[in-house]
């Protein structure tokens, strides 16, 4: 009986562990903790990764403002990361950009 016990208590561990990062990134909502999120799991197998640029694609200019400033702290801060921040800045820019564009387009007409 105690074998039994001892041989599930992984298994068990293992299911409550990948329900806990289940409802972790379900309570993740803001564009920048997806990013994050992805970054940290990147290595984690079981859970499927959205591309990057796909979170900050058709954010609104102050969405894109705030994230933009984020990503800076996180050049500073996250040196081992660096190459997946610069990116996401230039992302970042470019969507700004086009936001800029749309916006001014809209407003002329």
């Amino acid at each position: 009986m105690e074998i039994l016990a001892t041989e599930r208590a992984p298994a068990e561990f293992q299911d409550w562990e990948k329900k806990e990062k289940n409802f972790f990134f379900s309570q993740q909502n803001l564009p920048i903790d997806i990013l994050i999120n992805q970054l940290n799991c990147s290595y984690d197998l079981d859970r499927e990764i959205e591309k990057p640029y796909l979170v900050i694609k058709n954010l609104g200019i102050e969405e894109l403002e705030k994230i933009k400033q984020y990503l800076k702290l996180k050049l500073d801060f996250d040196p081992v990361s660096i190459h997946y921040w610069e990116a996401l800045v230039v992302i970042c820019d470019q969507e700004l950009a086009e936001a800029r564009k749309e916006m001014l387009f809209v407003e002329l007409y």
